[in-house]
């Protein structure tokens, strides 16, 4: 069994460093492999840029490969470079690139997450070995048990296991940072997505419907928690556009191509 740390590079160098840190902050060096993918933003480097579109993005993509690439050396983490496919397929081609296989474990450390407690990678891996039925295990986000009701309404119950409190899933929620299992990417061919969304959005929904048809589960380590970061405003209006209806109708537009329409405005 492995366990395969990936953070997906499309956000400004400065945050997958801040991620890759904070990584190797709480779980030190030994357990897993963590790899930087490079996919290529068309923002960057920092937060102070995040705000520009540049001319030439072409530019702005190779400087944040070099950037990331110098980030996974200090950190003694692999690098690779791929293309941009979406969400999901950039998880399913790591997956391949990994030789990921049942009893194998994928986890996404995101460059807008931050974890809070030591070992979440370790309890993961750990909680998610122990019992093969569970498909994705998720962190938690304190701001949903403020929601009313939550625990009635989203959680089945909870387990101990592996020496971890465990709330498996009910109704379909927010996922923060997740790890998903190798036998559930085997078994539905890759990560799942919506057909009317291959680029961004709607993941939960996508790997929901797998998991009901294979009798897996999802899960939600409630002592392990993490901190949602913001993104890039034009990110995020991006992010709000892709998912419209009108949006996944003609065709989802990756945030590059997005960016390069604003361009020509």
């Amino acid at each position: 069994m492995k366990t395969i740390v990936h953070t997906l590079g499309y956000n400004v160098p400065e945050l997958i460093e801040e991620a890759a840190e904070s990584l190797r902050h709480l779980n030190g060096y030994e357990g897993y492999t963590h790899v930087i993918a490079d996919l290529g933003y068309p923002l960057g480097p920092d937060r102070n840029n995040w705000r520009q579109v540049a001319k030439n993005i072409s530019i702005v993509k190779y400087n944040n490969l070099l950037l990331n690439l110098s980030t996974a050396d200090d950190l003694s983490s692999e690098f690779v470079a791929i293309p941009n496919k979406g969400v999901s397929q950039n998880w399913t081609t790591i997956a391949q690139l990994y030789d990921i296989d049942r009893g194998d474990i994928l986890i996404g450390a995101d460059p807008d997450e931050r974890p809070m407690d030591e070992g979440w990678v370790k309890a993961m891996s750990d909680v998610m070995s122990a019992d093969t039925s569970i498909a994705i295990c998720s962190l938690m986000l304190p701001e949903l048990l403020a929601l009313e009701g939550f625990f009635d309404n989203y959680i089945l119950g909870e387990r101990m296991l592996a020496g971890h409190r465990v709330w498996y899933g009910k109704a379909m929620c927010q996922w923060a940072l997740i790890g998903i299992s190798g036998s559930f990417i085997k078994t539905a061919g890759g990560v799942p997505h919506p057909e009317v969304a291959p680029i961004y959005g709607w993941i939960e929904t996508a790997c929901d419907a797998h998991m009901k048809a294979y009798g897996m589960n999802w899960v939600m380590l409630p002592d392990f928690r993490v901190q949602h970061i913001a993104s890039s405003p034009l990110a995020q209006e991006w992010k709000n556009y892709v998912v419209t209806e009108q949006a996944m109708n003609e065709g989802q537009k990756t945030f590059e191509q997005w960016l390069s329409e604003r361009n020509e405005q």
